[in-house]
């Protein structure tokens, strides 16, 4: 003689396939379907990809979406340093380990290099298609060293006054360990010879980005 009550709770414990993925009758997931998971460094892109929309949204003052596109470099930079240089230390060491999206750190490198190139694309367009002409519209003009319309008697002011006297040198000799070159940091490379012997020494200067004396 049949159970009702035991059918009921067999029915209940019994799985079915729906919308491909693993769900009791009831309609709950199974906790161990990839899919439901997020990859924790391909998500952190999307929340980048956000950044990067608040600049192409044309409702923002055109500065402010200036702004955006820096944060979204910046944000990009402190990614790479941190995040995807532990993904690579994962890789180098062979350590595959993986988070519930199932993914392993060369499957997350991949991603990670297809989302970018597609960010940077978009990036690189906004800014030299819609901003950078915007700004040259009410007189903002961002130009290089070599741009024909540069002035130059300006820019050598510029670097003789405000960056060459916080330049920090830093000789290398040898027998000498490579030094560190901090990050986001502008650096030369400088081949220096004495006068008097003729021995040359290789030496490099630094600035950091924020116009503090680099380390």
């Amino acid at each position: 003689m049949n159970d009702p009550a035991a059918d009921q709770i067999e029915a209940a414990a019994a799985t079915a396939a729906v919308d491909g993925r693993t769900a009791t009758r009831a309609g709950v997931p199974e906790l161990t379907d990839r899919e439901l998971y997020a990859n924790r460094e391909l998500s952190w892109l999307d929340f980048n990809d956000r950044v990067l929309q608040l600049a192409e949204d044309d409702l923002l003052p055109l500065i402010e979406r200036l702004k955006f596109l820096a944060i979204f470099v910046t944000n990009l930079d402190e990614f790479f340093m941190i995040r995807v240089a532990g993904v690579h230390d994962q890789v180098d060491a062979r350590i595959d380990a993986r988070r519930p999206d199932g993914l392993s750190p060369t499957d997350t490198l991949e991603g990670i290099a297809a989302r970018v190139r597609e960010l940077d694309r978009r990036h690189a367009r906004q800014f030299t298609e819609v901003i950078r002409p915007a700004l040259a519209e009410h007189d903002i003009r961002i130009v290089s060293c070599g741009d024909p319309d540069a002035p130059s008697d300006v820019i050598a002011r510029h670097f003789r006054e405000q960056i060459f006297p916080v330049l920090t040198p830093l000789a290398v000799g040898p027998g000498q360990p490579f030094p560190y070159i901090s990050a986001l940091s502008i650096s030369l490379g400088l081949f220096l010879a004495d006068p008097e012997t003729g021995e040359e020494r290789f030496a490099r200067r630094g600035r950091s980005v924020a116009g503090l004396p680099a380390p």
